[in-house]
Parts: structure tokens; C-alpha cells; sequence
């Protein structure tokens, strides 16, 4: 099973969680995958 990551080291910006909530559902829905979504503020 592949693990695909999204990673970034960039300050927070408004947007970014909704936007990546919208790929993975958009990703589990097109070829039904499992997906785990972790999102921390620093």
C-alpha cells in the first residue's frame, strides 16, 4: 500500500487546512483510500 505525504515547513496561512481536507476527501473518494489527516500548530 503506497503512503503519500504532504509535508511543509512554511508558516501557517489561512486556507491550508480546508485545503488539504478537500484533497484527501478528494483522493479517498477518486480511489477509495484510507486517509489520515494530522494537522499541529507551531
Amino acid at each position: 500500500m503506497a503512503i503519500i505525504t504532504f509535508y511543509s515547513n512554511s508558516k501557517k496561512e489561512t486556507g491550508q487546512t480546508m485545503s488539504i481536507a478537500a484533497v484527501a476527501t478528494a483522493m479517498a473518494i477518486e480511489h477509495n483510500y484510507k486517509i489520515l489527516l494530522v494537522s499541529t500548530r507551531v
